[in-house]
């Protein structure tokens, strides 16, 4: 069935692997469905193809990954958390980067709620001399003790 579009519900398997269960329109994922390879899966909402409002994304690539929240044409957009080693950001995205008021959760339960842009912290003027003192008291430290 060469040129045969999906519609409806149904599953789709692909050459290299890619499963996709859920609803198709046009021959495109569109609607509530789940998607898995072998290095990442995806379940929710899908929009001309691409996660779309609520999703989650689970994944291998560089170390395992986790990702719960809003999409927009495939990207992380909106409010999502993002589990990663011993931390978890909770906050804005925009176009899959950190965008907008977001905190930091640490595993000795310290928090740190910073405004991001594009993907970069945005110091304060606040924030950037409380960072040069820390980065001072740790020079001296390091010195006194021969790191």
């Amino acid at each position: 069935m060469k040129n045969e579009i999906f519609a409806g519900q149904g599953k789709f398997t692909s050459k290299s692997n890619v499963i996709y269960e859920g609803q198709f329109q046009n021959g495109l994922r569109h609607g509530a469905g789940n998607v898995s390879t072998p290095t990442f899966s995806a379940s929710g909402n899908w929009f001309k193809g691409k996660p779309h409002r609520i999703g989650l994304l689970t994944g291998k690539t560089n170390g395992n990954f986790t990702y719960k929240g809003k999409f927009r044409e495939g990207l992380a957009h909106g409010a999502g958390t993002f589990p990663e080693g011993s931390k978890k950001y909770v906050g804005q995205w925009k176009n899959d980067q950190r965008h907008g008021m977001g905190t930091t959760k640490y595993f000795n339960g310290l928090t740190d709620t910073s405004r991001w842009k594009n993907g970069k912290r945005v110091l304060t003027k606040k924030l950037q001399r409380l960072e040069d003192e820390f980065t001072k008291l740790k020079e001296q430290n390091d010195n006194r003790h021969g790191i």
